[in-house]
C-alpha cells in the first residue's frame, strides 16, 4: 500500500512540474494527458498507470506512453454510429511477431487508397507508405455494427460474439479487430484504418449438403450445415462487411457430426406455409 501510495505522489509530482512548463510542447500536453488519464478512472486507466509506473522506475519509454495516447485520442475520432470499437484497445507492439496478420491488414487497407501503396517489410515500392511494426496499431476485443456485437475467438470479452456473417450469408469466426494508422501526404491527422481477421466456415469434406426436412423453406430459416471447427485459410475485411449474426447447433447424423448455423434473422409467418 506504502508503495502504491509513494508512486501516486510520485506521479502527482510529475504532473505538476509539467503543468507549470510556460510555453508547453505537444509532447508536453499529450505526457500531461496521459497522466492525467493514469489518475483517473477511465477505460485505459491500467495501461497508462503500467506505462508509467514503468518510465518512473526507469524501465518504460516516454516516448511510447506519449504515442500510445495519441493513438487512442485519434481513435475515437474514427467511431461512428455504425460501427463503434471497445472502448479499452490494447497496443500492438511489434506487428512482426505475427507476420501474416501484417500483412494482410496492409492488402486490407490498400484496398482504401487510391495512389499508394502501403507495405510492411521490405523494398519500397512507387509511391509506397510504411506501415510501422512498433507504434502503429491498436488491437480490440470487439466492435459494435448495427446493433450487433462482433468479437475476437479467444478473448474473454469477445469470445460469446465471435461468430458473424459476411456478404450476407457466409459464416465467419473473428480472429482479430486491428485499428492501423497511416500518416497519408498531405494530411495532417494520421489516418485510422479498422481491419478484421477472419475464417470462413468449410463444408463437410465427405457429405457437404445432407437432406434436412426444413431445405423448402430454407431461403427465409438461413439454417446452414458445416464441418465442426473447420475453417477456410485467414483473410481480411473492412467491418462493413459483417452483416449478421447466427446461433450454432451441434447435430449428429449418420453422414457425421456438423455444425448448423442459424441465421438470427426476423421471419415472418407467410414464409412458412
Amino acid at each position: 500500500m506504502l508503495r502504491g501510495y509513494l508512486r501516486k505522489t510520485e506521479c502527482i509530482r510529475m504532473l505538476r512540474e509539467l503543468q507549470s512548463i510556460p510555453n508547453p510542447t505537444d509532447d508536453d500536453k499529450a505526457t500531461i494527458q496521459a497522466t492525467l488519464e493514469s489518475l483517473r478512472t477511465g477505460p485505459e486507466r491500467e495501461i497508462f498507470r503500467g506505462m508509467l509506473d514503468d518510465v518512473l522506475a526507469g524501465e518504460g519509454n516516454l516516448k511510447d506512453m506519449v504515442r500510445y495516447i495519441i493513438l487512442v485520442y485519434i481513435s475515437h475520432l474514427y467511431l461512428t454510429d455504425r460501427c463503434r470499437l471497445a472502448s479499452n484497445p490494447a497496443k500492438v507492439k511489434d506487428l512482426r511477431t505475427t507476420p501474416r496478420h501484417w500483412e494482410l491488414i496492409c492488402e486490407r487497407i490498400n484496398t482504401e487508397l487510391d495512389g499508394y501503396v502501403v507495405y510492411g517489410e521490405g523494398l519500397a515500392p512507387d509511391n509506397g507508405i510504411p506501415l510501422p511494426r512498433k507504434n502503429s496499431t491498436l488491437s480490440y476485443s470487439h466492435l459494435v455494427r448495427s446493433g450487433m456485437q462482433f468479437g475476437v475467438s479467444g478473448h474473454v470479452r469477445g469470445q460469446n460474439s465471435r461468430f458473424g456473417f459476411i456478404h450476407g450469408n457466409i459464416p465467419v469466426t473473428i480472429r482479430r479487430i486491428y485499428q492501423s494508422f497511416l500518416q497519408l501526404p498531405n494530411q495532417d491527422e494520421p489516418s485510422g484504418f479498422i481491419v478484421v481477421l477472419v475464417q470462413r466456415f468449410k463444408r463437410h469434406p465427405i457429405h457437404p449438403n445432407p437432406i434436412f426436412p426444413w431445405d423448402n423453406w430454407n431461403e427465409h430459416a438461413h439454417i446452414q450445415p458445416w464441418a465442426v471447427e473447420e475453417y477456410d485459410e485467414l483473410e481480411a475485411i473492412s467491418p462493413n462487411e459483417l452483416t449478421g449474426s447466427f446461433a450454432i447447433y451441434p447435430i449428429e447424423l449418420p453422414e457425421g457430426d456438423y455444425w448448423l448455423t442459424i441465421g438470427m434473422k426476423p421471419v415472418a409467418p407467410e414464409h412458412l406455409d
